[in-house]
């Protein structure tokens, strides 16, 4: 049964790195940094299949922004038993008069 090792930090990535770069096997870099052979090679075949690529894009996936949340909380409070059409119209009035 294998034992699980702690992450590979940013200073071994960069030694990693350097050290294939040198052109050092990963059994000399893994007797340097503490790590496994197998858990260096992973690391440097993922980098190398990352490194040509751009930076990953980030999208807001979310309806709506935090402050039409707060408005529709703030509505609910006032108004907990009002009716989702009404609601609707409620919460336009509040945007439109620039609450």
């Amino acid at each position: 049964m294998s034992r699980q090792q702690s992450p590979i930090t940013f200073e071994e990535k960069a030694i990693i790195v350097k050290s294939y770069a040198d052109g050092i096997s990963p059994s000399v870099i893994s007797n340097i940094i503490g790590k496994s052979v197998t858990s260096i090679t992973t690391f440097y075949s993922r980098w190398k299949l990352n490194l040509g690529l751009p930076p990953k894009v980030r999208t807001n996936r979310s309806k709506i922004d935090g402050r039409m949340g707060l408005l529709i909380k703030n509505q609910l409070t006032e108004t907990p038993k009002l009716g989702l059409k009404k609601l609707a119209a409620k919460i336009k009035e509040k945007v439109s008069e620039g609450e």
